[in-house]
């Protein structure tokens, strides 16, 4: 019987072991809808500026569940440089981007920039189900999944064998995180296109000695938790009056004046700009409390979204006092 034990690699604990070789995989962000309408793969395409600040949530989340002092990788496209930043900027921490080219997305060569609907009559072979092309098609100029798979794996190999029992962030391209997928579990393109990779999702995979391991994939970012501390909303009410705002006046389609009127007293009492933590206090969808915050930013109590999708309170501090 051999003496060759592996339980030392059980994950039996919440917590991933350290001082392992292990990929933090996170698809860029979504792009902007113009560059949509046509296949783009490596193209240098923006980022959606709405989601940007929609998702600002979704960067904060992605900060926290990071690790800190990882190595930060992006492929030469803009598209996941600026989600790096903007991941960096929510939370995480300024640090040091590494740019590496054999992270990029599928080239799709003479086709960059097609119509999708123009695709099918280009193809030789079926497309796959869950992708534009089949994993072996070559688009002229451009490359197969297969080859961006190898060209992705052989990235890895070589990562993982400079940077042993470190961390790293890798903010790359859907079609390159199947790649890596696919070279961890040595599986064949094909099947490795069957995987989702969403926007914004997190796959991780680590490098020990006995091989790759998956453990997580196409993990998305989970909304704030928000601590409902007690409110008490009669005192906003009562600071409110005589601030000559009529707290009467009938509901309009979105929300009452009354309901505005405490969730601009809550945002100038807490220092809060955000939808979630309107959302969680005043129980209200979060296309509401949105609309909120944008009546505020419209009367110049909070301001404009900045890159990263951040407001500051432009209103004096107030405090909202309980009943003695």
């Amino acid at each position: 019987m051999s003496k060759h034990t592996n339980h030392g690699n059980f994950l039996d604990t919440p917590q991933l072991q350290k001082g392992v070789t292990r990929f933090w995989l996170i698809r860029h962000a979504l792009v902007e809808q113009n560059a949509r309408m046509r296949l783009y793969g490596t193209m240098d395409v923006a980022l959606c500026p709405d989601s940007l600040k929609a998702q600002r949530w979704m960067y904060e989340a992605l900060a926290r569940r990071l690790p800190q002092q990882a190595l930060w990788f992006t492929s030469p496209l803009s598209r996941t440089q600026q989600t790096a930043h903007a991941i960096q900027e929510a939370g995480y921490g300024p640090h040091a981007m590494h740019v590496e080219p054999d992270l990029i997305e599928q080239s799709l060569g003479e086709w960059h920039g097609i119509e999708h609907h123009t695709l099918p009559d280009r193809l030789s072979l079926p497309a796959h189900p869950f992708w534009s092309v089949s994993a072996t098609e070559q688009p002229p100029q451009g490359e197969s999944m297969v080859q961006v798979c190898a060209r992705v794996g052989a990235c890895l190999d070589r990562l993982a064998a400079r940077h042993v029992g470190q961390d790293m962030v890798v903010v790359s391209h859907g079609g390159a995180i199947r790649g890596a997928l696919a070279h961890a579990l040595r599986i064949h393109a094909d099947t490795a296109l069957h995987f989702s990779i969403q926007n914004l999702s997190l796959s991780v995979i680590e490098r020990l000695p006995e091989g790759w391991r998956i453990v997580t994939v196409n993990e998305l970012p989970q909304p704030p938790v928000v601590v409902q501390r007690p409110v008490n909303l009669a005192a906003v009410d009562r600071m409110l009056a005589g601030s000559g705002i009529d707290l009467d006046r009938e509901e309009d389609e979105t929300y009452t004046e009354a309901l505005y009127a405490q969730a601009v007293a809550l945002v100038a009492a807490e220092r809060e700009v955000s939808a979630s933590f309107l959302q969680g206090i005043l129980s209200v969808d979060y296309a509401c409390a949105a609309r909120m915050i944008a009546q505020m930013e419209k009367e110049g109590r909070v301001s404009g979204p900045n890159t990263v999708g951040q407001r500051d309170v432009l209103m004096p501090n107030t405090v909202v006092q309980e009943p003695r």
